[in-house]
């Protein structure tokens, strides 16, 4: 199969004996795959930072130049306007949060609207959080039914 002379240091120039290494082609091979990897891997890259605008030199694939411009893009707010009690409130992008107060939200899912049963046409009150479309169990056996 047959064997390689291998430089530790990649530089095919230094021959020192010290620098040399005696390796199966298969040994060799992986090492040098390795290396070419590692050396892709280091091999840095410009980039603007999304919130400061300064530009950054990384081997990632970044979109901020420092945690601190992670934390501000983390942390950035966004107007909202409360379904219950119409107020404005600011919040998080990332959060989901609706209601300006837990007051509010706890409102909201007591809120009540009226429906009308998709089985016997007749109207219904429910809780706006829920997703009923029948008045009764008895409409939504005899729809399941048909």
């Amino acid at each position: 199969e047959g064997y390689d002379v291998h430089h530790k240091d990649f530089n095919k120039d230094n021959n020192s004996i010290d620098n040399l290494q005696l390796l199966t082609k298969d040994e060799h091979a992986k090492i040098h795959l390795a290396h070419k990897i590692k050396k892709k891997h280091d091999k840095k890259m410009k980039f603007i930072c999304q919130i400061c605008g300064k530009e950054f030199l990384t081997s990632d694939d970044a979109r901020f130049c420092s945690k601190k411009c992670v934390g501000t893009f983390l942390n950035r707010q966004e107007v909202k306007t409360c379904p219950m009690c119409g107020k404005t409130f600011s919040d998080v992008v990332s959060k989901h949060r609706k209601h300006c107060s837990p007051e509010c939200a706890a409102a909201a899912l007591r809120k009540r609207e009226i429906r009308t049963c998709i089985h016997c046409g007749k109207e219904f009150s429910t809780l706006t959080s829920r997703t009923q479309k029948f008045c009764s169990r008895e409409c939504f056996y005899k729809h399941r039914k048909i």
